[in-house]
């Protein structure tokens, strides 16, 4: 376990070095201050509007960052050579993907929580709720950032990138494709639709950004569901990728 936590730490030291990182964060974080401003133009909907813009800059800028760093870290590691002299001392190559993912891991949910105590600050007060719904973004991300790095080891970064862009719709569309599927009254659709549900993530168990849930919190159920259905995927995606990366030719 060593190894991992000291290439997570590495990771994580470069990570909040690079421009771009803080870009994505302070562009987030401007877009909540601005919502404040267009929640105070209406009589009774500003902490609705807060809370709504907030939790999506907040899942955008770190799904972002998820499937933008999921997607270049191998390739730039194998640019720079890096993994050629790590992988030279007693480190595996699974322990250096999983270092690479703790590290990322790690920047997002310090991005996350940053975002929740901007909110809750703003806001005025802290709805529990508000951390519940900010913990979905992060599966959500933490998904899309092991697929990222599962995809990155047999494709280009950018393609990797794409992937997960169209893996991220098609996650959040299972619902209504499902809906289609049945008002089509077709058998094929419809089995079509229950094998999607085998190879796609369900974005839909984590889309909790409505107002409804910050007023009434998901049930205790809902959420176990929620961190199971993650934890499967991340453990899966992860596995396939560690598969992958054993096999890769790094020369």
């Amino acid at each position: 376990m060593k190894p991992i936590w000291l290439m997570a730490h590495t990771s994580f030291r470069e990570l909040i070095r690079e421009r771009f990182v803080w870009i994505i964060a302070i562009m987030a974080l401007s877009v909540v201050v601005l919502s404040l401003l267009l929640g105070e133009m209406t009589f009774d909907e500003g902490e609705r509007i807060l809370a709504d813009v907030g939790l999506l800059a907040s899942e955008i800028s770190t799904m972002a960052l998820a499937l933008f760093l999921g997607s270049f870290v191998l390739a730039r590691e194998l640019e720079r050579q890096t993994c050629l002299l790590i992988l030279s001392k007693p480190v595996s190559r699974l322990q250096f993907l999983l270092g690479k993912w703790v590290g990322i891991a790690a920047l997002l949910i310090a991005l996350v929580l940053v975002m929740d105590l901007t909110l809750n600050i703003l806001i005025g007060h802290f709805p529990g709720a508000l951390l519940i719904v900010s913990l979905s973004i992060l599966v959500k991300a933490l998904i899309l950032l092991s697929w990222a790095l599962f995809a990155a080891n047999f494709s280009r970064p950018i393609l990797a990138l794409l992937s997960g862009f169209c893996l991220s719709i098609l996650g959040h569309w299972l619902g209504d494709l499902e809906f289609f599927a049945q008002k089509s009254r077709s058998a094929f659709m419809a089995e079509a639709v229950k094998g999607l549900r085998w190879i796609i993530p369900n974005f839909d168990l984590f889309n909790w950004k409505d107002h409804f849930h910050l007023v009434h919190p998901p049930e205790l159920r809902d959420i176990i569901g929620m961190g199971l259905h993650g934890l499967a995927w991340i453990f899966i995606l992860l596995a396939a990728a560690g598969f992958l990366f054993r096999r890769k030719d790094l020369v």
